[in-house]
């Protein structure tokens, strides 16, 4: 969706839905009487179709919606055409990951778990920017380009509306053992991380490495997203986001969520403590002095 965040037209998607539903109304009947096809149905239900305040306005007499769900769907509807910072940046954010950016901005919980590099909601513009030139085909200007994203979204942690989310990050330790090439950056980065972790709305909690081998560390790092409700509704279901090299899986059925839920639970068990975890990169930022 280029138009705004996602997560607003989400869920005004699914409370439309839901008033029709409670409404005692089929899809069928509603579109009869809004003169939409069926198809455009399906897409406001799911989000993905722009409305304007006189739609809305219409559908919410015709489920006999309460006046403050009515202002509460065209707030919505507003906050879904307002244009996001992420937007400004073009071609340098994939369109598959712009879906994150826009969920994580409004997420109420995050918790990560990363086996190989310091997850972008804790890396320095040094440590970006290593990562960056990995690639070999980034341009500089890209490259400037991907930084200033990863510090944007940093800006979570200071946001007022809606409150700064919880963030729970498992940290393999492998990750913390790999140095940039300048040794005063990766203390920087060490420091940066131990400064985080101190927040209260911050959890960071390293794997050892002497963990022994286990299938569930080999499928690599995913985060999952939990949100605010809406109003006095359910918020919109925990989704699981999983990264590949050229695209991303959003996970929202609960059997599956529930998978890497146990899989969370399981490497939270064996980390160490949030305090153990802070000492342990105490020790690191002393060796690298």
């Amino acid at each position: 969706m280029s138009d705004g965040s996602s997560i607003p037209h989400r869920q005004l998607g699914r409370l439309l839905r839901e008033a029709r539903e409670a409404a005692g109304i089929s899809m069928k009947a509603a579109s009869a009487s809004l003169e939409w096809s069926i198809a455009k149905m399906y897409r406001v239900e799911a989000g993905t179709a722009p409305l304007r305040t006189p739609d809305i306005t219409t559908m919410c007499a015709l489920y006999e919606v309460a006046p403050e769900m009515q202002d509460l769907l065209i707030k919505l509807a507003r906050e879904g055409k307002e244009g996001a910072w992420w937007h400004t940046y073009g071609a340098a954010l994939p369109s598959w990951f712009e879906l994150y950016v826009g969920m994580e901005a409004y997420a109420m919980r995050l918790r990560r778990y990363d086996a190989g590099i310091i997850p972008g909601l804790l890396q320095t513009a040094e440590y970006a920017e290593e990562l960056m030139r990995r690639v070999e085909s980034f341009t500089d200007e890209e490259i400037a380009a991907k930084v200033a994203i990863r510090l944007e979204r940093q800006r979570i942690f200071d946001r007022r509306r809606p409150a700064p989310p919880k963030v729970e990050i498992l940290l393999d330790e492998v990750a913390l053992r790999r140095p940039l090439r300048r040794r005063d950056d990766w203390r920087q980065q060490l420091i940066h991380i131990q400064q985080m972790a101190a927040r209260p709305m911050v959890s960071v909690q390293v794997l050892p490495i002497c963990v022994p081998p286990d299938p569930m560390l080999s499928a690599g790092s995913f985060t999952v997203m939990d949100f605010y409700p809406v109003g006095m509704r359910t918020p919109d279901p925990s989704t699981i986001y999983y990264e590949g090299m050229t695209g991303a899986l959003y996970i929202d059925r609960p059997e599956e969520v529930d998978t890497y839920l146990h899989r969370w639970n399981r490497l939270n068990r064996e980390a160490m403590s949030p305090q153990g975890s802070a000492d342990f990169i105490s020790g690191l930022i002393k060796e690298n002095e």
